[in-house]
């Protein structure tokens, strides 16, 4: 007797890549893969020997924070970023539950395996991305571009936890790369407020977009985006940074992809979401071309 097989009508298998590809960008993977290439690169550029904790700390940290700020600032993503809502909401109930334990674990492994001063440093990072959110976010009506610092700051000093982390003095080849870092993120960041500029006018917060415009937003970005190289060419020069690390230039050139022209891609997922944080999955390999090139 044959057995009639009912199919869901709900499930659909092609629909399992673009779920997976969904999460990966709208869940804040991308972003945390992109900042662990970035720590990769610069560990290079430092000779700092890192092991695969310190990035499976990075990366739990990294998601437990932006999943707090998607949770706190869901009301604004739905109006500025329906595909990255929609993809969250699938488990915006669970989201306090995931995040605390993506804190714990990236706690506990920082705890048992890094110096006390680098849990110290850790725990700061992380009331730095949640304090703004909670309390300091008000502070932006008043400061124009401090949203953009608060985002910046915790990324960039990615870079002294690391070397604390391992134990390594903070040189100035650290704080170098930390600022290079900081100007970096700085025009990523300001970049993404001008999508947000109907929804930070209504908040009445003062982002560069909504105080100078959309186009001399990006005027101002491009000339941040040349100053970004400074760093890199006075380590360079004065021998705190080995030569390969001018490869990290190549950055700046990938921002005039989206700076150096009106608008390029029809479609706003693909320039925010993708484009422009797709800038920190590069650093490795210009890094690595370059390094090889020099011998």
């Amino acid at each position: 007797m044959a057995v009639r097989v009912e199919r869901n009508k709900n499930f659909n298998l092609k629909k399992i890549p673009k779920l997976i590809w969904d999460e990966f960008v709208f869940g804040s993977h991308f972003v945390a893969v992109g900042d662990v290439l970035v720590l990769v690169t610069l560990s290079i550029v430092l000779n700092i020997h890192v092991t695969i904790s310190f990035f499976i700390v990075v990366y739990l940290s990294i998601l437990a924070v932006n999943f707090f700020n998607r949770y706190m600032d869901d009301d604004e993503d739905e109006l500025t970023n329906m595909d990255r809502s929609n993809s969250v909401r699938k488990y915006f109930k669970l989201m306090p539950q995931v995040m605390a334990g993506l804190f714990l674990i990236s706690v506990g492994i920082t705890a048992l395996l890094a110096p006390f001063s680098a849990l110290v440093f850790m725990l700061f990072l992380f009331g730095v991305g949640i304090f703004y959110s909670v309390f300091l976010k008000k502070v932006t009506k008043r400061i124009i571009g401090f949203k953009n610092v608060m985002t910046a700051m915790p990324y960039a000093l990615l870079v002294v936890f690391m070397a604390t982390f391992y134990n390594s003095p903070l040189t100035t080849a650290v704080w170098l790369l930390t600022l290079f870092y900081f100007l970096r993120m700085l025009v990523n960041t300001i970049f993404f407020d001008i999508k947000d500029i109907a929804s930070d006018k209504r908040d009445d917060l003062k982002t560069f977009p909504v105080v100078f415009g959309e186009a001399k937003t990006k005027n101002k970005l491009i000339w941040l985006n040349l100053l970004s190289a400074i760093p890199i060419i006075v380590g360079v020069v004065w021998n705190i940074l080995p030569p390969f690390s001018l490869a990290l230039l190549t950055a700046i050139f990938y921002s005039f992809l989206y700076l150096g022209r009106g608008k390029p891609f029809k479609k706003q997922t693909t320039l925010y979401n993708i484009v422009v944080d797709g800038e920190f999955i590069f650093w490795l390999p210009y890094v690595l071309i370059y390094r090889v090139i020099l011998g």
